[in-house]
């Protein structure tokens, strides 16, 4: 694309064309040229900086901002700018995330045919006060021409493709939604995947949210299938089959209507259908237990008898058990399983890892046997992490530096593996010392930290080990503490609420470092964050004063008419804390909360009845996101917490509420 010299590359032959086209039908901007012009010139001289056009539909009094990073150098780094020079001041969201295209929409499909159908693509709005408005193209104007002022040469400051893999894994293991999307745009931009790996990481990720329907309509799907992914990209496959699919059937207790739905699914796809269950969670084995219950595999339904223990009564349906003894003819002791045998469809191992204490050791080998263990989640068989605490503590303390940037790639699973329950205290308290001391701040490494930060903190620390933690976190706070990171900082001092205080001097101490840099610049924060932040200044004995934020004025959850919300996290506190917070800003809205960990009755009831459905996804098992979304009305605005504290539960019931009014 554009050159690498200092100057400007010579403008695209067709430029005129998608001007004239993006400018075109659907598009009532150009009416407006002293709103247009400037930025029409910026998108001819095609040097790398970001486009920024605007979109305006007079019918509707719509004006967006279109922020077009086609450079892959600077793509990554796009969304930071975009909040940098706009942020909260001026836009109507903090969440930067690029938009899917869409080609039936005019004004999108000249973006497609001009640049592709895959450039980083960001639709930005400051809502509808026209002095909002004139503020948010006037700060995107800023923002290209200091781009287009910069040492071209200094702008490739990538992080490896091996960091970038690690910070996805660990944002979607710490509920980082929008910023697992963000780090996905990056490994795209960056390169160095092969199109059926990025298949992969899109997979994983509809499958941590739960959006079954769009993981299956995935038009890779068959070809990733056929070359034989990790055993975690199958089983996102079959637990979606078995949310969309079986579910239905299943309740009603019609183990027939499910196998014939099963066979009869299109598109037909190339399942892992004769995979050793064991292998997988409650719902993707149930998928394999009607495929061998309708083909009548006597030897699989054996084996999956005899490993009837690995799932909870809840996570199998029982009518499902009922038909296999039905098959066999009375119930099947357990079979033995065969030592040493590789599950199908995975290469055996030249010696199989085995154990929290190996695992660490390898990634600080760089053993490639590490990774295997990350994608097939064979780590999830072994003893519980917490039994290990004490040797991995140990072999950590002893690592460099280097070598502890290389654990902290892996981070993930220990969040994963530690649950919203499990304890390893030593072993947390090593990973945020370290995160701290190497500077692994940016904002997934800030998601990853607060998870550890709440794990911690529920193994009830002496009052020595938590003043330990709260320094580190106070030490910190002056290079991570600020408005672009508010939620998160939120989410910091509200954990300091609810988590036991052995030592209150130190917890006000570390609060009011977290808070005063928000405190500085409460004018660029929503209402509802500045709140919040009264809130916890008022519990936590910080004499900190806040005024009411006036950068959303043109929305208040006090206005809202009578609607419902249903709120759902694994962490009860959270759920109590940010159910409190809406209450307290609007009587009209009807809050109901869920920690449920698969489908019920009641959670079924509150997903059909809510008008707003807001997720937070750390640790929330597809059984349960995925039956939430199963049964939500059509008309239901769902949203996803970028984090698993109060605070971004909070800011992105507000986001689903304003939308939902939109």
């Amino acid at each position: 694309m554009s050159s690498s010299s200092d100057g400007p590359a010579a403008p695209r032959r067709d430029t005129e064309a998608f001007l004239e086209a993006f400018f075109g039908p659907g598009n009532d901007a150009d009416h407006y040229p002293k709103a247009t012009e400037n930025f029409k010139q910026s998108a001819r001289i095609d040097d790398g900086t970001p486009v920024v056009l605007p979109r305006f539909v007079a019918s509707s009094q719509e004006a967006t901002m279109y922020v077009i990073a086609d450079d892959p150098v600077l793509a990554p780094h796009v969304p930071d700018l975009i909040n940098a020079f706009a942020g909260p001041t001026y836009c109507k969201t903090a969440e930067v995330v690029p938009i899917n295209l869409d080609p039936a929409d005019p004004v999108e499909a000249a973006i497609i045919e001009h640049y592709g159908s895959v450039v980083d693509t960001y639709v930005i709005t400051a809502g509808t006060n026209p002095g909002h408005r004139r503020n948010l193209r006037n700060a995107l104007r800023r923002m290209q021409s200091t781009v287009s002022k910069r040492p071209r040469r200094h702008w490739q400051l990538s992080k490896p493709l091996g960091r970038l893999l690690g910070e996805f894994d660990a944002a979607l293991a710490a509920g980082g939604e929008t910023t697992s999307a963000q780090i996905y745009s990056q490994i795209m931009a960056k390169g160095g995947l092969t199109a059926s790996n990025l298949a992969h990481l899109r997979i994983k990720r509809l499958d941590r949210l739960g959006l079954s329907s769009e993981l299956l309509a995935l038009s890779e799907l068959p070809e990733v299938l056929l070359q034989d992914p990790p055993v975690r990209v199958r089983e996102a496959v079959l637990n979606a089959i078995c949310q969309t699919v079986l579910a239905e059937p299943l309740a009603r207790g019609d183990v027939t209507a499910a196998w014939v739905s099963l066979r009869d699914m299109e598109p037909a796809l190339p399942l892992p259908l004769y995979d050793r269950m064991s292998l997988y969670g409650g719902q993707a084995a149930a998928v394999l237990l009607v495929a061998a219950i309708g083909r009548k595999d006597y030897d699989a339904l054996v084996l999956a008898m005899g490993s009837r223990s690995a799932w909870p009564d809840d996570e199998l349906p029982g009518v499902l058990w009922s038909h296999v003894e039905g098959l066999l003819g009375k119930s099947m002791p357990p079979a033995p399983q065969q030592e040493g045998a590789s599950p199908a469809g995975t290469e055996p191992y030249g010696k199989q890892l085995t154990g929290w204490v190996n695992f660490f050791t390898t990634v600080v080998l760089g053993d490639p046997r590490a990774r295997k263990v990350i994608s097939d989640g064979s780590w999830a068989s072994w003893p519980p992490l917490e039994q290990d605490d004490v040797p991995v503590s140990n072999l950590l303390v002893a690592l460099s530096d280097h070598e502890w940037l290389e654990v902290w790639q892996v981070v993930s699973v220990v969040i994963d593996a530690l649950g919203d329950d499990g304890v390893a205290p030593r072993t947390s308290a090593e990973l945020i010392g370290a995160a701290l001391t190497l500077d692994c701040l940016s904002r997934s490494d800030l998601l990853s930290l607060y998870a550890l930060t709440e794990i911690f903190l529920r193994s009830a620390p002496s009052r020595s080990q938590y003043v330990d933690l709260l320094d580190g976190l106070r030490a910190s706070a002056t290079q991570w503490a600020g408005v672009q990171t508010s939620d998160i900082v939120l989410d910091f001092a509200d954990r300091l609420v609810v988590a036991a205080c052995p030592d209150e001097n130190v917890r006000t101490d570390t609060a009011f470092a977290l808070l005063e840099p928000l405190h500085r610049n409460q004018r660029r924060l929503t209402s509802a964050d500045t709140a919040l932040a009264q809130q916890l200044c008022d519990e936590l004995a910080v004499p900190l004063e806040w005024l009411d934020s006036q950068e959303d004025a043109e929305f208040t959850l006090a206005d809202v008419p009578p609607l419902s919300v249903l709120l759902y996290s694994l962490d009860e506190a959270v759920l109590a804390r940010s159910a409190e917070q809406l209450q307290k800003q609007s009587s009209n809205i009807k809050i109901a909360t869920s920690h449920d960990k698969v489908g019920t009755a009641s959670l079924k009831q509150k997903a059909r009845n809510a008008n707003v459905i807001v997720l937070a996804t750390r640790c929330a098992t597809h059984a349960a996101t995925g039956f939430i979304m199963g049964n939500s009305g059509r008309k239901t605005r769902t949203v996803y917490a970028d984090g698993s504290g109060s605070a971004s539960l909070l800011r992105a019931a507000v986001k689903g509420i304003r939308d939902y009014f939109e």
